[in-house]
Parts: C-alpha cells; structure tokens; sequence
C-alpha cells in the first residue's frame, strides 16, 4: 500500500477473497492455491518462520520464489 499510508493493510485473509472475487468475474471456479512472499530482508531463520507461520494460519503453501522456488505451488495447480 505504497503511498497510502493512512490505510491500514488489509488481512492476508481478506487480499485472498478479493482476488478470488475477481478472478471469479471471468473464471467462476477460481480459487487461491498459494501465498508468495518476498522475505529477501529476513534473515533464514526469520524467513522460514514466517513462511511457517503463514501456511499455518492460511492453509495453503508458503514460499519465497527466489528462497525456496514455486515447486509446491506449480504442484497444486495439476492436482
């Protein structure tokens, strides 16, 4: 939310079903398979703590593209 810092950032929860309803427009069986994160200032430790943490309370894979690479997402898009 750069340039906007008056606003509060809205919950992961909330980001996910405001791109599924949009996705959803053009594709009524949309759904959210993954969360990407971009933990390039965390140290290692801190990074796969967050990403731990995320995938526990969304359900869903966690990772860093560049950290840990999309295998786990790409795996759930043919299931």
């Amino acid at each position: 939310m750069r340039g906007l810092p008056e606003y509060p950032l809205p919950s992961i929860e909330n980001c996910i079903a405001a791109n599924e309803a949009a996705a959803r427009l053009t594709n009524p069986n949309a759904t959210c398979i993954g969360i990407s994160l971009n933990t390039a200032v965390l140290d290692e430790a801190e990074a796969g703590n967050l990403l731990g943490e995320m995938e526990a309370r969304i359900g869903l894979p966690c990772v860093d593209p560049v950290r840990t690479g999309v295998a786990r997402l790409v795996d759930c898009i043919f299931v």
